[in-house]
């Protein structure tokens, strides 16, 4: 774990593997949280790594449950 956490900062910077970088690092913070009860330290942490995250990473959940909106007549308010 502590490879995943140095190679962490290097891996972030890389579209193609962002999002496994941070699924690892919330992991690890919320599992330290768990075990070891540090008060803010882990969620200030897991506030930081968030940061990195683009809307365009949360564009596979818009995905799916997109449907053509129905056409709306000309003389509607």
């Amino acid at each position: 774990m502590l490879l995943a956490e140095l190679l962490v900062p290097i891996f972030i910077w890389f579209k193609e593997t962002r999002l496994a970088c941070l699924i690892i690092v919330v992991l690890f913070h919320l599992a330290n949280e768990w075990t070891m009860n540090l008060f803010l330290f882990h969620w200030l942490m897991i506030c930081g790594w968030l940061s990195f995250v683009s809307p365009a990473d949360f564009s596979w959940t818009t995905r799916r449950n997109r449907r053509p909106s129905p056409p709306r007549p000309a003389n509607a308010c």
